[in-house]
């Protein structure tokens, strides 16, 4: 099994087995880079393509650069297809996750709402992103879950 810097969750692998749909991971990378993709253009990528994104790392803006680059090759190759720039708007929505110092209002309430101490700035990228994302998509219950899995791993 392919190693990445981000992991595709356990419930992620559960309810898609044979990896279709794009994960959270490869969710992050895309916000990170300011860009969006549809299902179908994740799907049309061969899996080899696939596994060299998700291996990628955005931990800097070289890191981001590189991955804009290789999404964009790999793209290229495949149907000819180009990622799609999000709206410059969608740099605030980064920032509310990737600050560590405050978190952001949407995991603040789900996090009061169940009575869950969430340690943000312990949390890293990714687990930041996570439950951001969760709560923002209003999957509390997932969010709820994330949040014991993420704590018990600090």
């Amino acid at each position: 099994m392919t190693s990445y810097p981000y992991p595709i969750l356990d419930y992620e692998r559960a309810e898609d087995p044979k990896g279709e749909l794009i994960p959270l991971c490869m969710r992050m990378k895309l916000d990170l880079a300011g860009y969006k993709i549809g299902l179908g253009d994740w799907q049309a990528l061969p899996r080899t393509a696939r596994d060299v994104l998700l291996s990628l790392a955005v931990d800097t803006d070289a890191d981001v650069r590189a991955f804009k680059q290789e999404l964009a090759r790999a793209l290229k190759e495949t149907d000819d297809r180009c990622p799609e720039a999000l709206p410059s708007s969608h740099s605030d929505d980064v920032a509310q996750w990737k600050a560590p110092r405050e978190m952001p209002s949407a995991v603040e309430h789900l996090a009061h709402e169940f009575n869950v101490d969430v340690k943000w700035e312990r949390l890293d990228l990714f687990a930041r992103y996570v439950l951001w994302y969760l709560a923002k998509k209003g999957k509390a219950r997932r969010f709820l879950s994330m949040c014991h899995e993420f704590q018990s791993h600090r």
